[in-house]
């Protein structure tokens, strides 16, 4: 098992050329992660730090928004900080490998505004006045940071990458992870009382989430195979905090807390 994951994620590290050193927030988020995948994730980065030689390129945008946004990320092999920013503005700064990318791009859909950021062979923060969080990582680090402004949901796709978030979430939002040789961290404050969800999908990877407060998880669809799921509900009264829980997983680790 351990090394079929390590080949798994060497082999995805292997040709990426530019690489940004995201050794520090891997060993964070996977900490709590089966030590399979602790070891894979730590061989992978560290083969991949130090390979940035051809130089960097600094990286500043920003475009203008008169509401919040869904933020949708795509990182490949990149390190990225996302932070809940103040109004009117989307803004992206940082650094990117000589054959690295970064790219911005703001589009309407469903009345919603989306703002799109693509990372690649980078290391970037980005600042906007967040709606939502999506993020798409692939051999990357990313971090949320969005506690000043609840969030509808965060969703992740997650291969061969870590992620942590720290999040408000409005009545009714929750979290999606979908996660492959991947680590994630949710620590998640909610708006009101009443009812969250949590949805997992996690194959050779550890996922946790904790929500503070009076709460109670209600699993409602559950498929193991080779997998440790631990869950800490409230007993006695009637929590405030409902979080209904679907989880579907093959050879991972799952906290909720």
């Amino acid at each position: 098992m351990r090394e079929r994951i390590r080949e798994r994620v060497r082999a995805r590290t292997r040709g990426v050329g530019d690489v940004y050193e995201i050794g520090e927030i891997v060993g964070e988020v996977v900490s709590e992660v089966t030590s399979a995948l602790s070891e894979a994730i730590a061989e992978a980065v560290s083969a991949a730090t130090g390979v940035w030689r051809g130089g960097t390129v600094k990286v500043e945008m920003e475009e203008t928004v008169d509401e919040p946004v869904v933020l949708a990320v795509n990182a490949d092999a990149s390190n990225v900080r996302v932070q809940d920013g103040p109004p009117g503005r989307v803004r992206v700064t940082g650094y990117k490998g000589s054959r690295g990318e970064v790219r911005l791009h703001i589009e309407e859909r469903e009345d919603k505004k989306i703002a799109r950021i693509i990372a690649e062979a980078a290391n970037v923060r980005v600042e906007a006045p967040l709606r939502a969080v999506g993020i798409i990582a692939d051999s990357s680090n990313v971090r949320v940071e969005a506690r000043s402004r609840p969030l509808d949901y965060l969703s992740v796709k997650a291969d061969s990458s870590g992620v942590r978030a720290e999040i408000t979430l409005a009545r009714g939002g929750g979290v999606y992870a979908k996660l492959d040789s991947s680590a994630v961290k949710v620590y998640a404050t909610p708006a009101e009382d009443g009812e969250y969800w949590i949805d997992v999908d996690a194959d050779s990877s550890g996922f946790r989430a904790e929500f503070t407060g009076d709460k109670t998880y209600e699993i409602e669809e559950e498929t193991l195979h080779s997998t440790r799921l631990v869950v800490e509900r409230t007993t006695g009264r009637e929590a405030r905090v409902k979080v209904k829980v679907r989880v579907k997983a093959d050879a991972s680790a799952i906290r909720l807390l």
